[in-house]
């Protein structure tokens, strides 16, 4: 049963259970909704993993950031969330995202640094002791190195 912080319920793919093609649970936490746009089947990649909007409120359009109140009431949903799913990792979209997770349950991790570049990772507790990797990628919407990132999150997913 989920939990009354959760108004918005993650999309969760038919193989995410099992690790789908990546044989680990994975959940890609974006930050917020937008009413007028649909929803796509983008095939493998997300029958693969959790989806989860963070704010569970509607944003008017994009690049609009919630209020300091609705990103705090929002981590008691992504911990209701996590602890249904029990993902083993979460790439978070977005540095503007990161930075306003909640700190509770949160551990700092070691960074990947790729070509250079530091990368900042840690882990959440779940409310049964297991951890969570967790990572922050830049948002797909305002240009997104795919061939890096990539290198990142499988560097993640050997942590």
């Amino acid at each position: 049963m989920m939990s009354s912080n959760i108004f918005f319920q993650p999309f969760v793919g038919k193989d995410y259970a099992n690790g789908g093609i990546f044989g680990k649970r994975i959940m890609i936490l974006g930050e917020s909704h937008y009413c007028d746009e649909g929803c796509c089947d983008c095939g493998n990649l997300w029958n693969s993993v959790v989806f989860f909007n963070y704010l569970q409120v509607a944003m008017g359009g994009p690049r609009e950031a919630g209020t300091s109140a609705q990103y705090r009431q929002a981590g008691d949903a992504l911990f209701d969330v996590m602890d249904k799913y029990q993902p083993e990792y979460v790439i978070a979209w977005g540095k503007r995202l990161w930075s306003n997770m909640p700190g509770e349950r949160w551990r700092e991790g070691e960074d990947i640094v790729v070509d250079g570049y530091h990368v900042a990772t840690g882990a959440y507790f779940l409310s049964n002791g297991r951890q969570v990797k967790v990572m922050a990628v830049n948002h797909p919407s305002v240009g997104y190195p795919w061939d890096y990132w990539n290198r990142v999150i499988q560097d993640l997913l050997l942590l």
